[in-house]
């Protein structure tokens, strides 16, 4: 006949546990013994087990940097629940950054003279880059995000196929791994693009001269016009694109002739009457243009030749749009 055991009597067991452990049948700790929650062996050994139930394990166990530095290379998610000095020690942060970055969150509640060396450590911001840029841009000061050579580190990563994708990811990023690794791969340029016009800039001039890809770009951004080619900068259809709402500048980017051309210039004061000042000598002299822009804003009158300036129904117009 076998030996039935109370609950209790497992829960003070060391092996028993350790069993239970092995073939899934125990994860509540509020059932263990005090002895085995002050045991270093079973804190390793429940390690894995819910991170949020972990603060059951004796505060003297989790004040223990060695031993918690061992933990957190089991479960990186424990580290929510280890005490404020030991989530402030360097090593463990070190571990973290490495291994989930997401877990950092919980270094945000410790005091700010215990965190604030951390977060401004590079050799942590790098590795929190590498891992997750956006845990780089959720718990690491401004400084960083203008650091050439932590941005570099969270794309330059051997592997290029995961550069690749983290690129998919973090668009942005592609101002900082060599061309060489992604100029081939159309479908992620394309992407990047509609995500953000103006990382055109970074591109290879066979992009920039490429009407599919400026059209993309500009539907995202009107302002991508200025990183494309001269030769598209003389395209009707790409000046038409970047003329939408708000377009203030972007006739002073298309070429002499369209700057001359009457269609693309009335089409540009409607979207903005400060694009008369980019108009050509010709048809800043256009009374027709002039007098669309000012219903817009009086104050262009000063874009419009000597001769309009001078002209009374313009005058009077400004004067009621200023």
């Amino acid at each position: 006949m076998g030996i039935v055991l109370s609950d209790d009597e497992i829960c003070a067991n060391k092996e028993l546990v350790k069993i239970a452990r092995k073939h899934g049948f125990f994860g509540d700790y509020h059932l263990l013994s005090e002895q085995l929650l002050n045991d270093p062996e079973m804190a390793l050994l429940l390690a894995e087990c819910n991170r949020y139930e972990y603060t059951k394990i004796s505060k003297d166990l989790r004040d223990n940097a060695e031993l918690m530095l061992k933990a957190v290379r089991i479960n990186p998610g424990i580290y929510i629940s280890l005490t404020a000095k030991v989530k402030a020690n360097r090593e463990i942060v070190l571990e973290i950054a490495k291994r989930d970055p997401y877990q950092l969150s919980a270094l945000l509640n410790v005091r700010k003279e215990l965190r604030e060396p951390l977060l401004h450590d590079k050799e942590i911001a790098m590795l929190v880059a590498k891992k997750s840029p956006e845990s780089l841009y959720e718990f690491f000061p401004h400084e960083f995000f203008f650091d050439y050579e932590i941005l570099e580190s969270a794309f330059c990563l051997p592997d290029i196929e995961e550069c690749k994708k983290r690129l998919a990811k973090y668009h942005w990023g592609i101002q900082f791994v060599e061309p060489k690794y992604w100029e081939n791969d159309k479908k992620l340029i394309r992407q990047v693009l509609r995500e953000d016009g103006a990382l055109l800039q970074f591109l290879p001039e066979k992009y920039k001269s490429d009407k599919t890809y400026v059209l993309i770009a500009i539907k995202s951004d009107p302002n991508a016009i200025k990183y494309c080619s001269e030769e598209l900068r003389d395209n009707e259809d790409i000046i038409k694109a970047a003329l939408q709402e708000d377009s203030e500048d972007i006739l002073s980017f298309a070429s002499d002739r369209l700057r001359d051309d009457y269609d693309i210039v009335l089409k540009a004061v409607k979207v903005d009457a400060l694009n008369l000042q980019y108009a050509s000598d010709r048809l800043r002299d256009n009374k027709d243009i002039v007098l669309r822009a000012l219903k817009t804003y009086g104050g262009v009158l000063e874009d419009a030749s000597e001769r309009l300036q001078n002209d009374e129904e313009l005058i009077r117009i400004a004067e009621q749009n200023s």
